[in-house]
């Protein structure tokens, strides 16, 4: 049984070349009978370690044995998004690192720059001014920013402490509401250039704790994926989820094949917060007419 309690449930690795042998036992490696050959940058989950004649060797999901200099290991995303306080959605991040911030002279606007933003720092916007938006030291120009704005509930949001979540494209970020307050902020990918995310208002119509994602049958594709127990899957729309991505560390640009890539921790909690909540020792559960799942709106 996977681990609980953290962001991946599974030790995760990826091969490193095409054409890589995967095996039936450890010791078929020596005898070059190999049962599937995986493509490179096939995810594996692993589930054991073992060691033969001095060679390394991992056993995937799926029961099959590869060697483990052929694997490069995933660690994942330390991103973790960010309370929001009161309800006030004044939170953002900066989008590439060398950002100018530049001093605030207040009615004259901005002068020299102060110094120069990380990557994904997190700032507190305070206004919008003349030149950008304020933050604590300065003023930092309005696209050079990811940053969350303030929706209203959709009308499939009938309580008034409802818990949805609310995409936004332009911003690739993620807020989680209760009713009309903001309460959870962070940074997602979506769907790259050809692999548009879907618009409008949907509801998750299943939940499982992970689940394998591949695109094996696609022949017009220039090359396919396959990765195994991907966690903290949510379907929304058909095939399309809010779900743990461990392979990229890019969030807060497009990404994905459509889905919206969460990192571990925020996919972990996320998960915790929808409808209908997993039983303990569920691997997956779908909603019903008296437990709807919760809604999702991309915008």
């Amino acid at each position: 049984a996977p681990a609980r309690g953290r962001a991946l449930r599974r030790e995760h690795a990826f091969v490193s070349s095409d054409g890589t042998w995967a095996y039936a036992r450890p010791e078929d490696y020596f005898r070059d009978e190999w049962a599937e050959s995986l493509g490179q940058g096939f995810g594996i989950a692993i589930v054991e370690h073992a060691e033969a004649s001095g060679v390394g060797f991992a056993r995937t999901l799926s029961g099959l044995w590869v060697a483990e200099d052929e694997l490069r290991y995933a660690r994942g995303s330390e991103l973790v998004g960010g309370e929001i306080v009161d309800g006030v959605l004044d939170v953002a991040w900066v989008r590439h690192g060398g950002a100018r911030v530049r001093e605030w002279n207040g009615r004259r606007g901005t002068s020299r720059v102060v110094r120069r933003a990380g990557a994904r720092e997190v700032v507190e916007v305070l206004e919008e001014v003349r030149g950008g938006l304020r933050i604590a030291d300065g003023v930092i120009a309005t696209r050079d920013l990811n940053r969350p704005t303030l929706a209203a509930p959709p009308p499939e949001v009938t309580g008034p402490t409802e818990t949805w979540i609310d995409v936004e494209l332009a911003a690739q970020t993620l807020v989680v509401y209760r009713g009309v307050r903001p309460f959870f902020a962070t940074l997602v990918s979506t769907g790259r250039h050809g692999h548009a995310t879907p618009t409008g208002t949907f509801r998750v119509w299943v939940k499982l704790a992970e689940d394998g994602m591949d695109d094996l049958e696609r022949t017009d594709a220039e090359s396919n994926y396959l990765i195994e127990a991907v966690p903290w899957v949510q379907y929304f729309s058909d095939g399309v989820a809010l779900h743990a991505a461990f392979w990229h560390d890019d969030f807060g640009r497009t990404h994905s094949h459509g889905c919206v890539n969460l990192a571990p921790r925020d996919a972990q909690r996320i998960f915790a917060l929808t409808e209908p909540a997993l039983p303990a020792g569920w691997d997956a559960i779908q909603p019903t007419d008296a437990a709807p799942g919760t809604v999702v709106r991309v915008r």
